[in-house]
C-alpha cells in the first residue's frame, strides 16, 4: 500500500454544456485501455466480482498458457514473480463501504501471497480517509510504504520523504528523496 500527498483521476464520463433552452445531457466517454497478456483493467471500481474472480483467475491462468509471458521465462527454470497493482484502493472505497472493500482486498492479497513470489501494490490517498479505514486496510499488508510531500515554501523545491512500515516489525525513518529526470535518487 502506498500513500500519496495527491492523486490524479481520470473521468470515465463526462457532462456536457447547458445553454439556454438546451438541456443538459451526458455522454461516456470509453476508456482506451484494453486487457493484454500483462494487464487486465475492469470498466468499473464497482466490479469487485470481476477485479477478484473471474479476471485475475484468468490472468493467471493465461500467463501460463502456453505462449503466455510464463510458459518459457527468461533467465531460467523459475518464472519470474507476478506483481499485482490495485490502482487505487481509494477509488475503491470512494464506490463501495469499507467491509465490501476489506472483503475483496482479503481475496485478492490471499490470492497474490499464495502466488510463488507474487507481490502485491495496493495504492491509497491517506490523506482522503479516517484513521479506522486507514488501519484496517493496513492490516492485510505485510509491508506499508508512506509517503509524504512538503511544499518547500517560497518557490522552493518540494521536500519529498518515505518510510517503510512492518520489514521484522520496525519502522524505518522518515528517508528523504529526490526525482528528477528520471532518476530517482536518495538522501544519505
Amino acid at each position: 500500500m502506498l500513500p500519496t500527498r495527491s492523486m490524479r483521476s481520470a473521468g470515465l464520463g463526462r457532462t456536457g454544456g447547458a445553454g439556454s433552452g438546451s438541456s443538459t445531457r451526458s455522454r461516456r466517454v470509453r476508456c482506451p485501455l484494453r486487457d493484454t497478456t500483462k494487464a487486465k483493467f475492469v470498466t468499473s471500481p464497482l466490479d469487485l466480482t470481476s477485479m477478484g474472480g473471474i479476471k485475475f483467475s484468468r490472468m493467471v491462468e493465461d500467463m501460463w498458457k502456453e505462449g503466455g509471458v510464463m510458459a518459457d521465462p527468461p533467465g531460467g527454470p523459475m518464472p519470474p514473480p507476478i506483481r499485482l497493482c490495485v490502482h487505487s484502493v481509494s477509488t475503491l472505497l470512494m464506490y463501495a463501504q469499507l467491509e465490501v472493500t476489506y472483503r475483496f482486498l482479503h481475496v485478492i492479497t490471499n490470492r497474490v501471497k499464495k502466488l510463488e513470489g507474487g507481490i502485491g501494490i495496493y495504492i491509497l490517498n491517506s490523506e482522503s480517509f479516517d484513521e479506522r479505514t486507514i488501519s484496517t486496510i493496513k492490516q492485510l499488508m505485510n509491508t506499508v510504504i508512506e509517503v509524504r510531500a512538503e511544499d518547500g515554501g517560497g518557490g522552493g523545491a518540494v521536500e519529498r520523504e518515505f518510510r517503510i512500515i512492518g520489514i521484522r516489525g520496525r519502522t524505518t525513518p522518515w528517508i528523504r528523496y529526490f526525482y528528477d529526470d528520471g532518476a530517482l535518487t536518495f538522501e544519505q
